[in-house]
Order: structure tokens, then C-alpha cells, then sequence
């Protein structure tokens, strides 16, 4: 007999099949496969180094003999 009144197990059960009646509006899922990678024959360069800089030691300031406050 047809139930009039669905509860809420009911709806969910056949939510999936009207899913499929109706479509869905996003798109299929694309095949993903394996990314290219490096090219066969290409040489791989070292990363570039840099040269370290380093910090001098500061030298102190200049004390002004005129006004030794400044």
C-alpha cells in the first residue's frame, strides 16, 4: 500500500534514486593519471648556493668632544 506520510528514514532511502531521475548539476569527476615529471634526457642542475654575508662588527659612535651628551 502507498504510505502517505513518509518519515524521515523513508525520504533519505529514496533521496539516491531521485539523485539519479533528476541529475545532478556538478560536473563528472576528470581522470587524474600521473603528472609528466622531467622531460627524459633533461640534466638536473644543482640548486643555485648563494655566498654567505655576514655581518661586520658595528663600530661604536662618534662621541662629540663639543657636546658629549649627543
Amino acid at each position: 500500500k502507498p504510505q502517505t506520510n513518509l518519515t524521515f528514514g523513508r525520504v533519505a532511502q529514496g533521496f539516491a534514486t531521485l539523485l539519479v531521475r533528476i541529475g545532478s548539476p556538478a560536473c563528472s569527476p576528470k581522470p587524474r593519471g600521473k603528472s609528466l615529471g622531467w622531460k627524459s634526457g633533461r640534466k638536473r642542475d644543482p640548486f643555485p648556493r648563494f655566498p654567505i654575508i655576514k655581518k661586520r662588527a658595528s663600530r661604536q659612535k662618534k662621541v662629540n668632544k663639543d657636546n658629549p651628551n649627543t
